[in-house]
């Protein structure tokens, strides 16, 4: 018989070994953070000392979620465009033709919280240089019926892109079907091609697992995301992504610009395709299915 811990969070983690079935489910994310870094063993225990008490000496598999390839873009043959969403003009905050063909974006996708930042992010990038070099993408939330966090995230995003929304540089719009976005981040970056790459910036306070960021790695986005949480488990600061301060906007803005500027184009796209490797080599859902057939044959 084979033991089981299941951790599930953002990520999920299947610690394997031992006799008997244990399913567990709890919402520690200080766990979830050591297990992503490999110190898997030594936290579990000093979280769950009954439970591990006599199999201290056993070592545990994880396995994490998987993202699906080849049906990334399910609506891509009827949406070859789908970045025409973003030059939709009954949003408040749109971008023009002119502009998203001229720049690059950067892209945010996600529920609207304090604890995610996208009030932030829009401010790093309302106050830098980032507003003429790049375009922005807010994806998430209910605008037009916000709840509280909601609503709180979506008027300072607003305070921090007063004065833009002439300028057509910033996207502003609701939550959107998962398979549409992953076919707007197909489109944008199988059409609209510049010579630095199209930036995901993930602007959480920290991130257990990260399944947007992923799924944006997987198109190719370039990658910068919270040191903090179980992302640096996946990225590896300058090979396929970068880790960065999230706390607030100037550290944000300080960082990534930095790389942008420590960075040649060039070196930024390899970056940008190893993060796409990455994912095709250890989440895709074929590489994943495999290890959930060998956890059971084993």
């Amino acid at each position: 018989m084979r033991r089981i811990l299941l951790l599930s969070s953002s990520m999920r983690s299947i610690l394997s070994q031992g006799r008997g079935s244990i399913f567990y489910e709890p919402g520690g994310s200080n766990l979830l953070d050591h297990i992503q870094t490999g110190n898997s063993n030594e936290e579990i225990y000093k979280y769950f000392p009954d439970i591990f008490y006599n199999i201290k000496k056993q070592k545990f598999l994880k396995i994490p979620e998987g993202v699906e390839f080849k049906k990334s873009c399910h609506k891509f043959e009827v949406m070859p465009k789908a970045y025409y969403i973003l030059l939709n003009k009954g949003l408040e905050y749109h971008l023009s033709e002119e502009n998203l063909k001229e720049k690059p974006v950067i892209i945010n996708v996600g529920r609207f919280d304090p604890l995610k930042g996208q009030h932030i992010l829009a401010k790093t990038w309302s106050s830098s240089r980032l507003s003429d070099e790049y375009d922005l993408v807010l994806i998430g939330g209910n605008i037009k019926s916000p709840d509280k966090n909601e609503k709180i995230v979506l008027e300072e995003i607003k305070k921090n892109l007063k004065g833009l929304r002439e300028k057509e540089a910033a996207v502003l719009t609701g939550a959107l079907e998962n398979g549409i976005i992953r076919c707007l981040e197909n489109s944008i970056i199988m059409n609209l091609v510049h010579e630095t790459p199209h930036m995901y910036i993930c602007s959480s306070y920290k991130e257990e697992f990260g399944i947007s960021i992923l799924e944006a790695m997987s198109a190719g986005f370039l990658i910068f995301a919270p040191r903090r949480g179980g992302v640096k488990g996946y990225i590896k600061n300058g090979e396929n992504g970068f880790l960065i301060n999230t706390n607030t906007a100037d550290s944000i803005k300080e960082e990534v610009l930095i790389v942008l500027d420590s960075f040649k184009p060039k070196r930024l796209r390899e970056i940008a395709e190893k993060g796409r490797q990455t994912v095709f080599d250890n989440f895709s859902i074929e590489s994943i299915a495999k290890k959930y057939k060998k956890l059971y044959e084993t």
